[in-house]
């Protein structure tokens, strides 16, 4: 068990370098460069398979999150790379991306680590209360650093949830 944990921890650390890959991967689609955009998406597939072929023995499962993480990195980097415009506000829109799941992933473990002890002679104690707890607080985390950090995509979803109060309000 303590094994698939760290494997789910290394994956989920991974993810920052899959979402990397991503925003330049749409920035590649955008500027008309979907070729670069395919190319890497191939090498990055391709560099994992002979990456995890080659340290496998050395690494054990390790190396499927470790691998993961460096080839979906590099392939992000070389699109950034080939990024033909202002690359100073794709840097600043996605480092501000990693500051909001960084404070939110901390904010998180800091209210569920301080909430966990009190929670193992009740009903928190069932896994899949934790899982709705944890789940609960992430999304909550998220939120509060989204408006911390004035993200443009919070005041989006707010008013479209108030658009829809109002519309029940209407028809009531």
């Amino acid at each position: 068990m303590a094994t698939i944990i760290s494997l789910s921890k290394f994956f989920a650390f991974s993810l920052i370098s899959v979402f990397s890959y991503i925003i330049f991967g749409m920035c590649m689609l955008a500027s008309q460069q979907s070729k670069i955009y395919a190319i890497c998406g191939s090498l990055a597939q391709v560099f994992v398979i002979i990456l995890n072929i080659a340290f496998i023995k050395v690494l054990g499962v390790n190396v499927f999150p470790i691998v993961f993480f460096v080839a979906h990195f590099l392939a992000a980097f070389i699109m950034f790379l080939y990024y033909p415009y202002n690359k100073s506000k794709i840097i600043q829109v996605t480092l501000k991306y990693y500051l909001l799941a960084i404070i939110a992933i901390g904010l998180s473990k800091i209210i569920f680590d301080s909430l966990l002890p009190h929670s193992l002679n009740n009903s928190f104690s069932h896994p899949l209360n934790n899982v709705i707890a944890a789940s609960a607080i992430g999304i909550s985390s998220v939120f509060l650093t989204a408006v911390f950090l004035r993200l443009e995509e919070i005041y989006s979803i707010l008013r479209f949830i108030g658009a829809k109060f109002q519309s029940i309000k209407e028809v009531k």
